[in-house]
């Protein structure tokens, strides 16, 4: 009275060979379509930042750390490694001009946080400058004074601050300002 029902060995051979074939072909379109996806977001993100919207966008994200004007002036191109971020030549800080800014560097860095980069919004996790000159004097906050004399340089809110051969100029001296090779700020909170 009793049936049963076995597979013959051929039926589970042609199964395990179909599987086999299945986790090979999703072994291989895996990587493709994560490189794809990679490309894809890679061009997205170089087309909206070296449109001049995005890069007034990371304009307006720097003079928000930095409190002051910035401008972007010269190459402007993405970047992705070490982190997700743009660099560029020539940035110009507070009014451009040679009598008016406060700064201007050669080179610079800018590294974004990736999460809210994703939402839209850009915040600039880390800021690397080099070939520059900063004139102490000129700074937003030299016009304020305290009790003790003028107000202290406050500092970016950013995550890390680099600068790299930045000269410091001083007021009224007539003699070159101070080579700064290397300093570098990082986790700084006012």
């Amino acid at each position: 009275g009793a049936t049963s029902i076995t597979s013959s060995p051929g039926i589970a051979g042609a199964r395990r060979a179909r599987m086999k074939t299945f986790t090979r072909r999703l072994l291989l379109f895996a990587p493709v379509a994560l490189l794809l996806l990679f490309a894809g977001a890679w061009l997205l993100l170089d087309h909206w930042l070296e449109s001049a919207g995005g890069r007034r966008a990371v304009e307006r994200a720097l003079a928000e750390r930095l409190g002051m004007p910035v401008t972007l002036q010269g190459e402007f191109a993405i970047m992705l490694l070490p982190s997700i971020g743009v660099s560029g030549t020539e940035l110009v800080l507070g009014p451009p001009g040679p009598a008016s800014e406060f700064g201007r560097s050669r080179e610079y860095a800018v590294a974004l946080a990736l999460l809210p980069l994703l939402d839209g919004r850009l915040l600039i996790e880390s800021v690397a400058l080099s070939g520059g000159r900063v004139f102490l004097e000129r700074r937003p906050a030299a016009a304020a004074t305290t009790a003790g004399g003028p107000a202290p340089l406050l500092l970016p809110e950013v995550r890390a601050l680099a600068l790299s051969d930045f000269e410091i100029v001083t007021a009224g001296s007539g003699e070159p300002g101070v080579l700064l090779q290397a300093f570098e700020i990082e986790d700084f909170a006012v």
